[in-house]
């Protein structure tokens, strides 16, 4: 059931203006926050996710006001968690530009250099947010703001769940949240165990995509996407574009494996070992403002929110994966325990000392 458009509407102490996006998990809305005078970005929830379960609604609520307590430059802080008019919402600061996927069609394809230029704050967040015990659970190029001045954010947190947390996370019975080009094995599959490792298989798909503007698995409809990378491995970064250095598609490729533990352990130990791959010096300095002003976005678009699968029950998953035990990730894997920290911060570290080396 399609969500009413609120436009025009007031809801609670927000004056809702115009609809900026909508999705499997809401609508979201630009709006004035009446007492303080502000635009924020207005996600409400569909009702009917809503309405039926009072433990989802508790944990939503208990999680957004975690992802709330996120201080990082580059994630868009959550300003307020509520309920008006039986209607449940967050609230996020406005952005003022666009999305990283308007700009992956904008330029087309990028190089390795260009995709650590953008991707370098947004591996920094998610670093951060699972250091604080979160798992976004929906990277992807449309929840990653470009505001005008070029600065990039990581949005939506809505979906997000605590590591340590209850074993369903945001998760109905007979549900999968998230959006099936960016899922990872684990995550199509439903477990109750999905970890910060599945944060950096996104973030390797989104790297695939930037590298060569296409997707590593190709499907007909959402179902046979999120399904299929249970059963086939990622399509080689070199049948795509040939032109991609032999150790950068190792690094990629290792982000995409099916086993959580063979992935890296964090964003700043992927990106990190991407330069190295491709001999790139850390850059000293951000874009400049005439490169940051080349960036042309329509009005602004805030993130659409997330898609909802139903949840295939074992025996529809394809008939390889019921015959092949192997082939279905185990339950806990090692990898999916929040990093210790220690590598990602010697990761980051030896990009800053990069940098001051070279300067």
């Amino acid at each position: 059931m399609a969500q009413r458009d609120l436009t025009g509407k007031t809801l609670g102490n927000f004056e809702i203006l115009s609809e900026l996006g909508r999705g499997g998990m809401g609508v979201v809305y630009k709006a004035r926050q009446v007492t303080l005078g502000r635009m924020v970005a207005l996600k409400v929830l569909p009702p009917e996710l809503t309405t039926h379960d009072s433990s989802y609604l508790a944990r939503f609520h208990r999680e957004a006001q975690s992802a709330a307590l996120l201080e990082h430059p580059a994630i868009i802080p959550i300003y307020e968690v509520g309920e008006a008019d039986d209607l449940h919402y967050i609230a996020m600061r406005y952005i003022e530009g666009g999305t990283l996927k308007e700009l992956m069609k904008q330029e087309g394809l990028m190089g390795v250099r260009r995709v650590l230029e953008l991707l370098t704050p947004i591996g920094s967040a998610l670093d951060h947010a699972h250091q604080s015990g979160l798992i976004h659970r929906d990277i992807k190029p449309s929840n990653i703001m470009i505001a005008s001045d070029g600065t990039l954010y990581l949005a939506d947190f809505g979906l997000a769940r605590g590591v340590a947390g209850d074993d369903s996370g945001l998760t109905r019975t007979g549900w999968i949240m998230g959006t099936p080009d960016y899922m990872s094995p684990e995550q199509a599959q439903g477990l109750a165990t999905v970890g910060p490792s599945t944060d950096i298989y996104a973030l390797g798909i989104i790297i695939y995509q930037m590298l060569s503007g296409k997707l590593p698995f190709e499907a007909e409809t959402p179902m046979a996407m999120a399904s299929i990378r249970i059963v086939q491995p990622p399509r080689p970064l070199s049948e795509v574009r040939g032109d991609i250095p032999p150790a950068v598609e190792e690094v990629v490729m290792r982000s995409l494996s099916a086993n959580p533990d063979e992935r890296h352990p964090c964003a700043g130990e992927l990106l990190r070992d991407m330069r190295l791959a491709a001999e790139i010096p850390p850059s000293r300095a951000t874009p400049p403002a005439a490169t940051r002003s080349t960036i042309q976005f329509a009005p602004s678009i805030m993130a659409p929110a997330s898609s909802v699968l139903p949840q295939s029950p074992a025996s529809s998953l394809p008939p390889e994966t019921r015959a092949n035990p192997a082939t279905t990730l185990p339950l806990a894997p090692p990898g999916n325990d929040p990093p210790d920290g220690s590598a990602c911060w010697l990761a980051w570290a030896g990009l800053v000392f990069s940098w001051w080396w070279l300067s």
